[in-house]
């Protein structure tokens, strides 16, 4: 029989956020992003918690991925009707055949951001649908129709090898350091018109 992995989930009151605790790592989901402090503070629990435990004896990986889905008011036939919405350069391939409606686009790109860290930059244009489940957390907007996803996976993971001690406060630096090139590599992808008519309503 497959064995059977242990975790602890600890959720708010609205589902919308978790602690998972692991034999071998912590996870910290949200579903009702707010801000990076916000969500940096509920990394910090976590974090403090497995320290006053007696914590792992070193770190093998720190991670912080975002998960996007961008959907707008305005109508979205192909693709290249993204193009108002977010930056050109990841709708433009659509036009090498030509005039016909392109009706999925999907790309991925690896970025080296500093020693051990790497950025992966995935995004896809799809007719329908969505990439985020609705369980264990609740989703606070789901919607239908065209959708843009924007995934920006940022990560340290020593090459070498060679694990550092687990500290607190030296994880949560990195932390810090790991969404600097999400939020660079976001703020790029979004246009005026979506910041003005989609991203600043929805942050009412």
């Amino acid at each position: 029989m497959p064995s059977v992995e242990t975790s602890l989930r600890l959720l708010d009151k609205a589902s919308t956020s978790s602690l998972a605790f692991f034999p071998d790592r912590l996870v910290v989901e949200s579903t009702d992003y707010v801000d990076f402090a916000t969500f940096q503070e509920l990394t910090r629990r976590g974090v403090e918690a497995i320290d006053k435990l007696g914590g792992p004896v070193a770190v093998e990986r720190i991670g912080l991925r975002y998960i996007n889905e961008i959907r707008v008011p305005g109508r979205i036939a192909d693709t290249r009707d993204w193009t108002e919405w977010v930056a050109p350069a990841l709708v433009g391939i659509g036009e090498v055949a030509g005039a016909w409606p392109v009706t999925t686009l999907q790309g991925v790109l690896q970025y080296k951001v500093g020693t051990d860290r790497h950025l992966i930059f995935r995004y896809a244009a799809l007719p329908d649908g969505s990439v985020i489940g609705d369980a264990p957390l609740r989703r606070t907007r789901a919607g239908s129709g065209p959708v843009f996803v924007v995934d920006l996976d940022c990560f340290w993971q020593p090459a070498d090898g060679q694990l550092p001690d687990f500290v607190a406060d030296q994880v949560m630096e990195c932390v810090t350091e790991l969404h600097e090139p999400i939020e660079e590599a976001f703020l790029y992808v979004i246009t005026e018109r979506l910041k003005d008519e989609v991203l600043r309503k929805e942050a009412r």
